[in-house]
């Protein structure tokens, strides 16, 4: 019987060593300490704070103009019905290559003019 014990865990050992195998090899596995870790962490927060700043400089900053998305919340409408107001020329709009801005003036006007007292 103890013969049999032993072989039975000869092949669950041998079984779960071959799944660490090949868990190992399909898979990439890293082991840090945790000096590592934190170093890891904070290059990683510094590759996103690039990032982030790289995309707040490149989209248009132009004084008293907005995005279509703060223009549309300003109005209580959804993207699509401004821009449905954009193509009816309700609203103008200034084209930046792809980016639509909308004057913040044009945006109280329009407001105002469908104001009712």
């Amino acid at each position: 019987m103890e013969n049999g014990c032993t072989f039975a865990l000869e092949i669950f050992r041998s079984t779960i060593l071959k799944n660490i195998q090949k868990t190992i090899m399909t898979e990439k596995l890293f082991i840090l300490n945790g000096n590592e870790l934190d170093s890891l962490k904070n290059e990683i927060k510094e590759i996103k704070g690039l990032v982030m700043d790289s995309q707040s400089n490149s989209s248009a900053k132009v004084e008293g103009m907005v995005t279509a998305d703060v223009a549309a919340e300003m109005l209580h409408i959804s993207r699509r019905t401004l821009y449905t107001w954009t193509k009816k020329r309700i609203l103008p709009v200034t084209r930046i290559g792809r980016k639509c801005l909308y004057r913040k003036k044009a945006i109280e006007a329009l407001i105002a003019r469908n104001e009712i007292i």
